[in-house]
């Protein structure tokens, strides 16, 4: 049974039956033609926040598909303003206008687009171990492990600061910096979690240069983290913020950058910021709408911390159970966490392990020894716990070959 190399998952050892891992879906669980099931802690980085074939959010996207179509992006629509504004919602002052794009990737671009229209600066600057897509301006900024120079030439005027250091950043930037490109959490890297009172300073240092703050938070916002945004944790706003994939529902691709209405001038002056058949189409927009409403309400991100808590209780115990096969630090917050195993090579195995046993974890190919934890978010107290059996029950595999 082979999963998608991106994932880092290892061909496992032949325990299902099935060839489709996911011939169907449901909540928190893939289940094979043979009628095996898994229990997923990978949901593509948010898209599937709310589970698998989520009955809920088809219901929405029925609803608005059976009304409107996507639209014309280049003429006003009353569509998109209404989901703007529900969208609105979830954003802290003086956040308060969304340009939605078809993907996340994309709305990064058009974020480093118009950091440099506002700031009349052509450099970006982006963190080591950093990740924010596949394309243009996000090639540019990815860490070397991720491939980026196979595609050269890339993007020109981007520089690398090390990761949670304020020192790099600040030898980094210079008068030409339009923005600092950042992720709260580094999910990619193996969940990287931006050090105490770092990104207070980040903030400090681009509001003294005269540069903007660009955050990610494709993977760690929407209450991935236990609150809204990831960033909340640091008592800061950002300038610009970019977000998808748990916009999606897992139905429909959608990417977001979010901005102060002070800077919407400079999105359709003097010309587009983006041209796009749908960008800001009627559909996507609508789709984030109604999803605002459900990631604003309290209960979701009070749950999220509570099955939080208790998966990364529970692979603390298991880390200092078996110290020969996993290190005892869990990294992470909310319901989005890495413990590393005690080498590369262990990792992979412990990955085809616990597939084997009947769950679904991923690698980070710039951590290689990371194991990450990253279920939807509606997953329930027995299921985590379920994971977590499942989960050992891999270790203990490993144990018993060694």
């Amino acid at each position: 049974m082979n999963v998608d190399s991106e994932l880092h998952t290892p061909t496992a050892t032949g325990k299902s039956s099935g060839h489709w891992l996911q011939h169907k879906r449901s909540g928190v669980w893939l289940t094979d033609e043979s009628g095996r099931e898994v229990i997923s802690a990978f949901c593509s980085g948010g898209v599937f926040n709310f589970g698998f074939n989520a009955e809920d959010v088809r219901a929405e996207m029925l609803a608005i598909v059976s009304t409107h179509d996507a639209g014309l992006w280049a003429i006003p629509s009353e569509r998109r303003n209404e989901g703007e504004q529900q969208f609105a919602r979830l954003l802290p002052p003086p956040l308060s206008r969304t340009f939605f794009t078809s993907c996340a990737g994309e709305a990064f671009e058009v974020a480093c687009k118009l950091a440099k229209r506002i700031t009349g600066r052509g450099g970006l600057v982006s963190a080591t171990q950093g990740y924010h897509g596949h394309i243009g301006f996000a090639l540019a900024m990815d860490d070397d492990t991720m491939g980026p120079q196979e595609f050269a030439p890339l993007a020109g005027g981007v520089r690398r600061a090390v990761f949670g250091s304020i020192d790099s950043l600040a030898a980094t930037m210079d008068e030409t910096t339009a923005a600092v490109c950042l992720e709260t959490i580094q999910a990619p890297a193996g969940i990287n979690v931006a050090p105490v009172g770092y990104l207070a300073e980040v903030r400090r240092l681009c509001d003294e240069r005269g540069a903007l703050l660009l955050l990610d938070e494709v993977q760690a916002g929407l209450c991935r983290s236990g609150r809204i945004w990831a960033f909340e944790h640091h008592g800061i706003v950002p300038d610009l913020l970019v977000t998808g994939k748990g916009l999606t529902g897992g139905f429909y691709p959608l990417g977001a950058l979010s901005y102060a209405e002070r800077h919407h001038r400079y999105v359709v002056k003097p010309t587009s910021i983006h041209i796009s058949s749908y960008a800001g189409n009627e559909i996507g927009a609508s789709l984030a709408g109604a999803l605002a409403r459900r990631y604003a309400d309290p209960a979701l991100c009070q749950h999220v911390l509570a099955v939080g808590g208790m998966l990364a209780l529970g692979l603390r115990d298991i880390a200092q159970r078996h110290p020969d096969v996993l290190h005892a630090e869990v990294r992470g917050q909310g319901l989005i966490y890495a413990v590393d195993a005690r080498d590369k090579s262990l990792s992979s195995r412990l990955i085809a392990a616990s597939l084997d046993a009947g769950l679904l974890v991923r690698g980070s190919r710039m951590h290689p020894p990371a194991v990450v934890f990253q279920p939807p978010l509606v997953i329930s107290a027995a299921e985590v716990d379920e994971m977590l059996k499942r989960f050992e029950a891999g270790v203990l595999t490993l144990r018993t070959k060694n």
